[in-house]
């Protein structure tokens, strides 16, 4: 799973108000497995149609949030003057475009030195502390280059900019990308 899923568990934890360690998602993309207390809604004699339970709405809702088709900017609403912001649909961006090449430990992680112009623009990718898997890396790296010019940055002060896109650091690692 991507990053994204560590803020969907998150949310879906808010929702049903369990704990996080009730909610589990499985790590295989086409099957999600969710596991939570039942909770029991009352009928009152006044409402003689029962409402619908409680559980199926959350489930419903946590299935939209999974969705494909489900983009940041219908979870979030974009503060585009806001680097914190822009920074996680930066990596978020970046995330969706990484895929964990088959056999990798679950304890590997690779943390790499992004510089980014003020227009956006990957100017290098440097690793500061490699995985130790060539693929692994080379994945990462793609990723991250994959996304283009992330233009948003361009509307950012400059003292904001320096701060979250010049210099940057990326830690990627399966269990992160997992949601574990």
């Amino acid at each position: 799973m991507k990053l994204c899923v560590i803020a969907l568990v998150i949310s879906y934890s808010f929702l049903s108000g369990c704990n996080p360690t009730e909610t589990v998602i499985n790590t295989n993309r086409d099957e999600i497995a969710v596991s939570t207390p039942v909770q029991v809604q009352e009928i009152s004699p006044k409402n003689s149609i029962p409402a619908e339970p409680t559980e199926s709405k959350k489930q419903r809702a946590l299935r939209e949030l999974l969705s494909e088709d489900f983009t940041y900017q219908q979870a979030h609403t974009l503060n585009t003057n806001d680097p914190e912001d822009l920074f996680v649909l930066y990596t978020n961006k970046i995330f969706n475009n990484f895929t964990v090449p088959k056999d990798i430990k679950p304890e590997t992680h690779l943390i790499l030195d992004v510089q980014m112009s003020a227009d956006g623009k990957i100017s290098s990718i440097e690793i500061a502390q490699t995985s130790g898997e060539y693929q692994f890396d080379n994945s990462a790296i793609l990723a991250i280059r994959s996304i283009g010019i992330f233009s948003e940055v361009k509307n950012l002060s400059e003292a904001a900019y320096n701060k979250y896109f010049k210099f940057h650091k990326i830690k990627f690692s399966p269990l992160i990308l997992s949601g574990n």
